[in-house]
């Protein structure tokens, strides 16, 4: 029984790691040629020049990438989506909905907008009312293997 155990653990775990090369050469070239993309994407995109730069992240793996800005904004929702609908439409993005955010359960008053333009998404968070995070909304551009979520 010993044996059969430590025979499957052995094939799992060279399958799994097979799947991770695998996964690495097929999509880790793509991934690297996406993320200077997404980089000038979200370059085009300025935010309002009344509203503050909190944070900047860049992130990527083998399949995914994903350029974040996070933003302090004394405007309400509807103004900044307003300028977002009209700054994205602009370099070719098409909205794709709206829907409620909550966080752990809790309904803040956020929401996050999504947006598309070929295989890319864009995705603008607002936080809500009665967040706390130290940011009032979030401009994000992404790509992954799966598509947009």
């Amino acid at each position: 029984m010993k044996k059969i155990f430590r025979l499957i653990l052995i094939i799992w775990a060279v399958g799994f790691v097979c799947f991770v090369v695998w996964h690495h050469l097929a999509y880790g070239p793509r991934t690297r040629a996406k993320v200077p993309q997404l980089e000038a994407a979200s370059a085009l995109v300025a935010a309002p020049p009344e509203d503050q730069l909190v944070h900047r992240h860049v992130t990527s793996k083998s399949g995914q990438v994903l350029v974040d800005r996070t933003y302090q904004s004394q405007r309400d929702y509807a103004a900044v989506r307003a300028y977002y609908d009209t700054a994205l439409t602009t370099h070719g993005w098409t909205f794709d909905g709206e829907k409620p955010v909550h966080d752990w359960g809790r309904d803040l008053g956020g929401k996050t907008a999504r947006y598309r333009r070929g295989e890319d998404c864009a995705s603008l968070q607002w936080a809500g009312e009665r967040a706390n995070y130290g940011w009032t909304y979030s401009l994000s551009f992404t790509w992954s293997w799966t598509g947009c979520r």
